[in-house]
């Protein structure tokens, strides 16, 4: 049941909450009762998770959710499902941080019922006309099969992204910029990103830093370059 007011604020009444965009969503938070105010936010009592039309034991006493048009700071949705070798999964749930209109901060994580886990922070940046980029790290324990048979394995692994680029016009006489890319040799084959990440097994990595001085009649150019084969283990580092 819906109730609009004079101040064109709504009364809902047993309504919910999804950023789904089906008509049947996956999920939703279910709440009883409600006030949403136009382009401001939703203020609700009782709260509840709700996953393909199942509640579920999630919940809190009232719920403050922002209606914006720009990015806000809020909780992260995990996927879920159930993996043949490590059992049911919650996946890239977590926290969203909107620090400010140069940062912002997302802290993702996995967790499964046979005792895998995963930990994925990471971190964007921009500054107009002068600089963009990004920085995540992911850590994960991947433990294969039932503890106690002879399938069962362990093992850590872990993968470092980072992209740096510089506005050409930030610095005209030197530039820098940075693309890493280092995994570790079963990362992407248990935690894959997209499925690129899953049938890649070639990674490489680049720094470079290009300066000029004494009115552009001497130039310095210092590089770093990594490249590695996940199959065959190999890897290579220049200077």
């Amino acid at each position: 049941a819906v109730k609009r007011l004079e101040d064109n604020t709504i009364n809902t009444y047993k309504g919910g909450f999804t950023t789904c965009d089906l008509e049947d969503p996956h999920f939703q938070f279910r709440f009883k009762k409600g006030k949403l105010i136009p382009d401001d936010k939703i203020v609700t009592g009782g709260i509840y998770l709700e996953i393909e039309d199942i509640p579920l034991p999630l919940g809190l006493p009232f719920a403050i959710m922002p209606l914006s048009k720009t990015r806000t700071s809020g909780v992260v949705i995990p996927n879920y499902g159930n993996s043949h070798e490590r059992g049911f999964f919650l996946e890239n749930g977590g926290y969203y941080w909107r620090i400010n209109d140069y940062f912002d901060f997302k802290l993702l994580g996995d967790i499964y019922s046979r005792g895998s886990w995963a930990v994925k922070p990471s971190v964007r940046y921009k500054k107009r006309y002068k600089y963009d980029g990004s920085l995540g790290f992911s850590f994960a324990v991947n433990k294969l099969g039932i503890k106690g048979t002879s399938g069962y394995s362990s093992r850590n692994d872990f993968k470092i992204r980072w992209i740096h680029r510089q506005d050409p016009k930030a610095r005209p006489r030197s530039s820098f910029s940075a693309n890493v890319n280092f995994v570790t040799s079963s990362y992407n084959k248990y935690n894959p990103a997209t499925t690129t990440d899953y049938l890649s097994n070639t990674f490489n990595s680049s720094i470079a830093f290009q300066t000029s001085f004494l009115k552009n009649k001497v130039n310095l150019t210092l590089s770093a370059g990594h490249s590695q084969n996940t199959l065959n283990h190999t890897m290579t580092f220049t200077l």
